[in-house]
């Protein structure tokens, strides 16, 4: 059988924690986690081994080299299937009180002839259940109280990057597109930012 295997830098713990917890789900929205290797795998001809996590395969790679493809996005019945299972992988990790703090086209994989979705990389993944901080995320998804520096809340943060992706879903635009907004912000992002 085919597997997955993701290299990590250095040891995980707080990924291998969120990785063990949500393999208890049984979510067929839910990358499946198999294991954990402090570094067995060796790079090339160096001395270096690297720490590895291994999961399930999802043959049909990433939902951004779909979008990449067409100009308008997907067609809106399209756009609701992928976004109805979306939103059913997240009602399940938020239920399991984890935020996952980087939703992105990138870290939803698709598997099978029929695309369906299964969530992946949850690095950055932390407890919900107390409030959050630091920048995490991917710029164009992030919420505007993260790009503020301000404390916040990884379940409302989490929607908010779901809004985000579901407009670039269906139109390949993202909500902080490059719009100019005054002459001393570039983007709406930088605006924010410097609010």
């Amino acid at each position: 059988k085919d597997y997955a295997a993701k290299l990590v830098e250095q040891y995980c713990r707080n990924e291998i924690k969120v990785n063990q917890q949500l393999a208890g789900i049984q979510s067929p929205y839910i990358i499946k986690y198999v294991e954990y290797s402090q570094g067995t795998i060796k790079m090339g001809n160096d001395e270096d081994y690297m720490p590895y996590f291994i999961f399930e395969l999802a043959s049909k790679g990433d939902l951004s080299k779909y979008l990449e493809c067409g100009k308008n996005g997907f067609s809106e019945e399209h756009s609701k299937f992928i976004s109805y299972e979306i939103l059913k992988a997240f009602q399940e990790i938020h239920k399991a009180e984890i935020c996952h703090k980087d939703i992105k086209a990138e870290n939803i994989l698709l598997d099978t002839d029929d695309y369906h979705i299964k969530i992946c990389d949850f690095g950055f993944s932390s407890d919900s259940s107390e409030l959050q901080s630091g920048l995490f995320g991917t710029k164009c998804y992030i919420a505007p109280e993260i790009i503020m520096g301000k404390e916040y809340n990884g379940i409302k943060a989490d929607i908010f990057s779901l809004g985000v992706l579901f407009l670039y879903i269906r139109t390949t635009k993202f909500l902080f597109d490059q719009a100019k907004v005054t002459n001393l912000a570039n983007t709406t992002y930088d605006y924010i930012k410097n609010k």
